[in-house]
């Protein structure tokens, strides 16, 4: 799956069982549906629940989807009537109506996805904490509603919900072949900071070079594969993504270094991303608030919001982030330079993503960097490297056959690693 592929294809490979094609379709769809939710339910918590059920629901009903070429229109009719669902279930509230009721109809529609086997054996396998407070968030119950039921604080519900989204994220929507095997992280990572030492060259001539070192055996090898995959006509992050050696929200970090004339940078930003993640170890906020924090700090500067003004109002969205995002906005309001302003989110964002966000700066591509770091922190697939089909040789074989099929090497062609 790539940025480039048409909603269309993706859609047809998502209805064959690819999986892969549905975080693809959900990287790009997210934040439009993030806004659309945003601006009919005015709260973040209803908003992210309402993007993630239409996402659900999407996927569960892909067959259904006549024209392809739709997607976007069809997702945001289901998300516009999830959110007019939450609205009446919030003015049954007001007007008291029971609780019984209500959960009819909402275990109706449980009972609906639990039709689905993945999403059955998922929901079961949560524990039971997470399992609960999820099944009450379905019912219609608030954040404090459901602290009260269960007798713990807001904070944990905020919690339970966000480790139970993600486990169903992970089990349905990127569930992978069970013959699988570890990716070999450090192998990648060693390649991208290769590459990066490399400055001035073109991507093929810095493939050629990591190539031809044999220092490196697993390095060599793989620069070797991609190489090839380079020689047709492919760029580099396409190499990355037909192999499977990076996940694609790395890729797409490798894409806008090229774009932006600053390859050497981006690929060293990328191996970093691949050793550290996202947050930090005991960050003091879950990776859904620094998401929506910086969806939403991206959304406002798409509309014309200036950047000062956009962390302060980013911030009261998101109150874990607040102060960190204030600092944030002094610094800028103050002359500081970018990587002072960009530090003072130090206390829960890793290095690397510090590091991307002052190229997004330097670039003017800052709205297009917070948009992909939100994605990955919602969407961990985009940045799991943890498990890949097969091993080299057959992820090479794989993207020799896609290669094949879009014609640019002959039916009998065969592969430099081969």
């Amino acid at each position: 799956m790539h940025s480039s592929a048409t909603d269309t294809a993706l859609v047809s490979q998502v209805a064959r069982g690819d999986l892969e094609a549905f975080g693809a379709l959900i990287e790009r769809h997210r934040q439009p549906a993030f806004a659309v939710a945003l601006a009919c339910l005015g709260d973040v918590d209803d908003a992210q629940d309402a993007v993630q059920d239409a996402f659900v629901d999407a996927y569960l009903g892909i067959q259904q989807l006549r024209d392809a070429q739709r997607f976007r229109a069809w997702l945001m009719t289901i998300l516009r009537r999830r959110c007019m669902g939450m609205l009446r279930e919030r003015y049954r509230n007001a007007q008291i109506v029971t609780r019984e009721s209500e959960r009819v109809v909402h275990g109706a529609t449980i009972a609906r996805r639990e039709d689905d086997v993945g999403l059955r054996l998922a929901l079961a396998s949560l524990p039971q904490g997470e399992h609960r407070a999820l099944m009450l968030r379905y019912e219609g119950y608030t954040y404090e509603e459901i602290a009260l039921r269960l007798q713990v604080s807001a904070d944990a519900v905020r919690s339970r919900l966000h480790r139970a989204r993600a486990h169903l994220q992970k089990e349905v929507l990127t569930m992978s072949d069970e013959h699988t095997r570890d990716l070999v992280t450090k192998t990648i990572e060693r390649l991208l900071l290769r590459l990066a030492g490399t400055p001035g060259a073109s991507a093929p001539e810095m493939m050629q070079r990591v190539a031809s070192d044999e220092g490196d055996a697993a390095v060599s090898e793989m620069a070797k594969g991609l190489g090839w995959i380079m020689g047709h006509g492919e760029p580099l992050e396409r190499a990355f993504i037909l192999t499977g050696a990076l996940p694609l929200g790395i890729a797409t970090v490798v894409r806008l270094g090229h774009e932006t004339g600053r390859d050497a940078a981006a690929l060293k930003v990328a191996s970093q991303l691949l050793g550290e993640g996202l947050l930090v170890p005991g960050s003091p906020v879950s990776s859904e608030d620094a998401a929506t924090l910086l969806a939403y700090l991206s959304s406002l500067m798409q509309i014309g919001v200036p950047l000062v003004q956009a962390f302060r109002m980013s911030g009261k969205r998101v109150p874990a982030l607040a102060e960190a995002a204030d600092a944030v906005a002094e610094s800028i309001r103050t002359g500081g330079p970018v990587e002072d302003a960009c530090a003072k989110l130090g206390a829960a964002l890793t290095k690397p993503v510090l590091a991307l966000l002052v190229l997004g700066a330097e670039t003017g591509r800052l709205e297009v960097i917070l948009s992909l770091l939100a994605a990955m922190l919602w969407e961990p697939s985009l940045l799991d490297t943890r498990k890949v089909t097969g091993d080299w040789q057959e992820r090479m074989q794989r993207a020799e056959e896609i290669l094949r099929v879009q014609g640019k090497i002959p039916g009998g062609g065969g592969n430099s690693n081969t």
